[in-house]
């Protein structure tokens, strides 16, 4: 896409001229999207104005990654967050906290309301029925709702799946609640098994032909950093990654459970980060291109062998795909880049 094209596709600030510069106002943009998010979920009184308004935020979200996604790859093409230092978040981390851009951003079409109304709630995955553990070093333990792992390590395959069918993920809304701690990690290391996973076969997530994942992050720099990766692998070679903010930084006092919101559509992957479990308050927002491949498995948990000798314990809780969620297509000044069926995207 040139840059007249692309300028024609999404308005940018008339001063940014530059991929650069176009990546770092989106970036701040989006983070007036999550102030924005946080500040009306928290004056609404009732739970189904709530679910409304975020029905309608997170269509123009998706507008916004999928250019946020486009740009980055044009200006960090080499970079990945994968398991090891990240070169990208800093710079992301400065232009979302910069107000360079918000005299020209003011009154962008993204930032528009309009609500539609609320979605249905669907039941929980049962891990004890129809999943399956690989578990050679007993490190996983598993009730209805909830994955326990103990020790899982960044040197064994362990896993826990369900085979949904040939090409059943396309389109998708997850939500999932996770918290890790107690990271046994050498410096300059990190242990960083997965929440959550879609993928093509069954492995771990460096032997998967095709995999994205959530992956629940401690990177031993020295004062520690826990955080969360958004990743899209295949044969265990990065092809797009990002980072959340920090959440702790002392390995022995880990961050609260967190709650994860993670929505395709086409090829735009989004994770969520909210921070209580009525998902009012958004910590961070993560995006990255995945190729929009249909996968068959979806995963509770799953380690990356690389192998390395670093452990940590992780918690995974109440996984909700929300088969039959069908949100209405997308309204108001961004009226027709909505999709028919699953309704948010293209």
């Amino acid at each position: 896409m040139t840059d007249n094209e692309t300028q024609a596709a999404f308005p940018f600030p008339d001063s940014a001229r530059t991929d650069s510069d176009r990546l770092a106002a989106l970036w701040r943009l989006q983070q007036q999207m999550i102030d924005q998010h946080n500040a009306a979920c928290a004056a609404f009184a009732d739970r189904a104005g709530v679910r409304a308004f975020q029905k309608d935020w997170l269509r123009r979200l998706f507008v916004l990654c999928e250019q946020i996604n486009k740009l980055k790859a044009a200006v960090y093409p080499a970079a990945s967050a994968d398991e090891q230092k990240d070169p990208v978040t800093p710079v992301k981390a400065a232009a979302r906290a910069s107000k360079d851009w918000d005299a020209e951003l003011a009154g962008h079409p993204i930032l528009t309301v309009t609500p539609v109304s609320a979605q249905e709630v669907d039941p929980l995955e049962d891990f004890t029925a129809l999943y399956v553990e690989v578990d050679p070093n007993s490190h996983i333990l598993r009730n209805a709702n909830t994955i326990t792992c103990t020790g899982i390590g960044m040197n064994e395959d362990a896993y826990v799946y369900k085979d949904c069918g040939s090409g059943h993920f396309t389109d998708f809304q997850h939500l999932v609640e996770t918290e890790w701690g107690n990271p046994s990690v050498g410096a300059g290391g990190a242990a960083s098994p997965a929440c959550w996973a879609l993928g093509t076969n069954v492995d771990d997530l460096k032997g998967q032909l095709d995999v994205r994942s959530v992956g629940c992050r401690y990177y031993n720099s020295g004062g520690g950093v826990y955080n969360l990766t958004l990743n899209h692998r295949k044969s265990g070679v990065s092809q797009a990654s990002d980072s959340s903010i920090t959440f702790a930084t002392d390995a022995t006092a880990p961050p609260p459970r967190l709650y994860l919101t993670i929505v395709r559509t086409g090829s735009t992957l989004a994770c969520l980060i909210y921070q209580n479990s009525s998902r009012t308050s958004l910590a961070d927002t993560l995006t990255i291109d995945d190729d929009g491949t249909a996968c068959r498995y979806v995963y509770g948990t799953c380690s990356y062998n690389n192998p390395w000798n670093y452990y940590i314990d992780m918690v995974v809780a109440n996984l909700d795909l929300g088969e039959g969620i069908r949100p209405a297509p997308l309204a108001g000044p961004l009226a027709g880049r909505g999709q028919v069926g699953f309704g948010l995207l293209r």
